[in-house]
């Protein structure tokens, strides 16, 4: 690896470093600042709301606030009481407990007695190796020495210390969250414009679009986010009132505030809501229905209300959450874990228009991470038949037939064009691709579509010759073209790509009229279509039609080029040259050839 190589990886890497310690160390200013954002995100849509009512955006925003701010305060002072009054009860349920545990040892058997018994060897063992209980030696007990100390009893100014330092701690984060989100919504349109100006009016196409598509992305998944979680948490709240389940209200709220963190915050709240109801009703009757309501709110909520709700969602494949809520969690711990997803999308957003951050909307955006013809060849180059069969047997079920030519296996073909042109493939490997190829032509794809006769009483005057421009790869196109034509009055000759262009000549019929398809798949095969053209058009009968399919570079240089050589019409897809081809037989079929118009003077 040459030095420059080397500095190319390790300024990126010492950047990203760099970017990862100022987000740790820096972690107690910008966590309440994402948190104001997302607010922010939340209530913009009610200060809009009151700003249609005439109201300023001062007082619109003021009042905004307020009201989120007395909610959450109500919601937080309930969900206190019920907190407090479940600490109260929890230890009176402690028999209960044991009495469930006593009952699995005496029916117990198997597993499950296997592990009753390993509990209460363990908590034997513990028992005996504590050192606050006296050790027998030689079957006597010897009295433990008991020395009476004055507690230390810490002051009351202590105790009103260690309370208060982590309140006033909390209190000035949550000050700091509500002032931020009041400027931020006030300061709104000022705010754009300094990321714009940040940014570089050079780049403001792409900056505006980023702007408006990640606060599209990131306000649209929020609001839907709490209305489902709200929606979850109030139908769980009833399910467990009916249930006759204690503190219902607490257990649902606790419920739908897990539900915002990815993947594990749902069971875990299943887990210890079903521990409660364990250690709360004597029977197994009352967990297990409380279970089932879980399963009943939760499988669908998350299989089908939120696809259907979100629809592609945040754009985040879920591997990208996953390993965002891993990364988040373990630079800014809890928090991060409920603001990994929000942050996760600006970067995905971020990464569209910014070419320094692609990789990460490569690697973690739900878009497809490869197109189906791109991953189509990718499986023929991994001599892997059953899936690129299975890649094209989708497509066909899902996207009209005919366009499987165009969509896939022609874009696969000048993939293999590129790679044996640049040395990348084997003789091996393309003869493979060719065969495999071939078989999925035979087996899977049917005509759809067919060359319409141009009457039953007419004869076939026109000849049609299809002629591959340089290699078998233009042959297998051209081959995949006569399939797309279907049944017709005009079969096509097919002319091998070794045949000299003086061979290709001769072999049309004279003084008859004629149409030739010349397939040349790119890269390469231009030179040959041209001097093709030049020799074919001295024949006044002949047609001749240059199908450029999969050509995607220099595509109107190209035409001209080809258009001058002496072409007829171009088609750069396969469906293209057909709707090109179908009118010109008809008309040429209406057309005396012209020995027939010499004959008759």
């Amino acid at each position: 690896m040459t030095h420059r190589n080397v500095t190319s990886l390790v300024f990126p890497l010492l950047f990203l470093v760099l970017i990862v310690a100022i987000l740790y160390w820096a972690r107690v200013i910008l966590m309440p600042v994402a948190f104001a954002v997302l607010l922010a995100f939340l209530i913009n849509p009610l200060v809009n709301g009151f700003q249609k009512l005439r109201l300023g955006r001062t007082p619109a925003v003021l009042l905004a606030v307020l009201l989120v701010t007395g909610f959450l305060g109500v919601l937080g002072w309930a969900t206190l009481r019920q907190l407090q009054a479940l600490a109260h009860e929890i230890p009176q349920h402690r028999d209960t407990i044991i009495r469930k545990v006593a009952s699995l040892h005496r029916t117990g058997s198997g597993m499950t007695g296997s592990l009753v018994e390993l509990i209460k060897d363990v908590g034997d063992e513990l028992e005996t190796g504590s050192p606050f209980k006296p050790h027998n030696n030689n079957g006597t007990e010897e009295p433990v020495p008991v020395v009476v100390q004055q507690p230390n009893t810490p002051s009351s100014l202590s105790w009103f210390s260690m309370l208060a330092e982590p309140a006033v701690e909390i209190l000035a984060k949550v000050v700091l969250v509500f002032g931020l989100v009041i400027f931020m919504l006030i300061y709104r349109e000022d705010l754009r414009n300094r990321l714009i100006q940040l940014a570089g009016t050079q780049r403001l196409s792409s900056t505006t679009r980023a702007i408006d598509e990640s606060s599209q992305r990131i306000g649209r998944y929020l609001i839907l986010q709490l209305l489902v979680n709200s929606c979850f948490a109030l139908a769980l709240s009833l399910g467990l009132w009916i249930l006759h389940v204690p503190h219902a209200l607490f257990w649902g709220i606790f419920g739908g505030l897990l539900r915002y963190v990815p993947y594990v915050g749902t069971w875990l709240a299943a887990t210890v809501l079903m521990v409660f109801t364990l250690a709360v009703f004597p029977g197994w009757t009352e967990p297990l229905l409380t279970f089932g309501l879980f399963l009943l709110l939760e499988l669908p909520t998350s299989n089908f209300v939120e696809p259907l709700l979100f629809g592609k969602g945040t754009g985040v494949s879920p591997v990208g959450v996953f390993v965002a809520a891993a990364f988040w969690t373990w630079l800014w711990g809890p928090t991060g874990l409920i603001l990994a997803t929000p942050i996760t999308v600006c970067f995905v957003v971020l990464g569209k228009y910014i070419p320094q951050l692609e990789a990460l909307t490569v690697l973690l955006s739900s878009e497809r991470g490869l197109e189906t013809d791109v991953s189509f060849y990718q499986r023929l180059l991994a001599h892997d038949q059953d899936e690129a069969t299975n890649l094209v047997e989708t497509f066909v079920q899902n996207h009209p037939a005919e366009s499987v030519f165009d969509e896939i296996l022609v874009p696969a073909l000048v993939l293999a064009k590129h790679d044996r042109r640049n040395g990348e493939l084997s003789r091996p490997d393309e003869e493979h691709i060719l065969g495999v190829t071939r078989q999925i032509l035979e087996d899977i794809i049917i005509p759809t579509s067919s060359v319409p006769a141009a009457g039953e009483d007419q004869e076939p005057t026109v000849a049609l010759y299809g002629c591959a421009a340089e290699d078998a790869f233009d042959e297998l196109g051209l081959t995949m073209f006569h399939q797309l034509l279907g049944p017709s009055p005009w079969p096509m000759q097919m002319i091998s790509a070794n045949a000299l262009v003086g061979e290709t000549v001769t072999q049309l019929p004279p003084g008859r009229r004629a149409v030739v398809v010349i397939a040349a798949l790119p890269p390469g095969g231009i030179a040959r279509s041209r001097y093709l053209c030049k020799r074919l058009r001295n024949n006044p009968n002949v047609q001749v039609l240059v199908g450029c399919w999969g050509l995607t570079d220099e595509v109107q240089d190209t035409r001209q080029r080809l258009l001058s050589a002496g072409a007829n019409h171009i088609g750069t897809s396969l469906i293209e040259t057909r709707e090109q081809l179908k009118p010109l037989l008809q008309a040429l079929s209406r057309v005396k050839p012209l020995h027939e118009v010499a004959a008759a003077r």
